[in-house]
């Protein structure tokens, strides 16, 4: 652990001056919310993230893992990352839903511990019942991530985002994929139109080609880009949209 530490001090050292590791520690610890609205912010987190289940079962799996002696050094040494990362850098982790995922760690941990309790508590043909039980639960829940929230958040609801430059090709001579800077579907125009994607800042518009189709996200644009510019959508799915570069000046 102290030559992990050091490894990566050395690394962050090397990559950054002292000022820089400064002013993002500052970054970092700060943030303009109370801690009641960070607990919130987390626990929405957490129901966006987890099934229901997992959410009623993670707080015993985290106290048999403490509790069980074979269990415990493991699920403190995993629980001690995330929570210094968490509640340390608590900015990051108010405004970034992934920064919460490393506690699955010490939680999973804590649940082969708490199953294993509960194993000796009931005995060998109450377990396998409560075993059967549990499958039931954890394929309602896969099935509940499949095709509930979950999947429209990540999932269900970007791919119209493909869809709609599958079925809309890029104008003649267009030579790039151009995608506004908020949108995570790069990847999709690359592939449908063959062409190298191309991030849209307001930075580079200037450079665009005017007629040249962009995709955006029209309910969550950035600020640079004018409020008419969803009058001169060629096309559209879900909250996607097709515009021409001169609309984004």
């Amino acid at each position: 652990m102290a030559a992990g530490v050091a490894f990566t001090g050395a690394w962050i050292l090397n990559a950054t001056d002292l000022a820089e590791l400064q002013s993002q520690t500052e970054l970092r610890t700060g943030g303009g919310f109370t801690w009641p609205e960070f607990v919130r912010r987390q626990w929405r987190r957490a129901t966006e993230l987890t099934p229901s289940w997992y959410r009623v079962i993670m707080f015993p799996a985290l106290a048999a893992g403490f509790a069980d002696k074979r269990s415990r050094w493991p699920a403190i040494l995993l629980f001690m990352p995330p929570f210094v990362w968490t509640f340390g850098g608590r900015e990051g982790a108010f405004n970034h839903e992934f920064w919460n995922l490393p506690w699955m760690a010490a939680i999973g941990v804590g649940t082969a511990a708490l199953l294993d309790a509960i194993r000796r508590w009931l005995g060998p043909r109450l377990v396998q019942l409560a075993a059967a039980g549990l499958g039931i639960v954890l394929a309602v829940s896969f099935a509940s991530i499949v095709r509930g929230q979950t999947y429209d958040i990540y999932l269900g609801l970007p791919t119209d985002a493909g869809a709609l430059v599958r079925d809309v090709g890029p104008p003649a001579g267009q030579q790039q994929a151009f995608v506004i800077e908020n949108l995570g579907a790069p990847r999709w125009a690359a592939f449908y139109w063959g062409l190298r994607p191309v991030s849209v800042t307001e930075d580079n518009i200037d450079t665009i080609p005017g007629d040249d189709l962009v995709v955006i996200r029209a309910n969550l644009l950035p600020d640079w880009v004018p409020e008419e510019a969803l009058d001169s959508v060629v096309a559209a799915r879900g909250r996607y949209a097709l515009v021409p570069a001169r609309a984004l000046r």
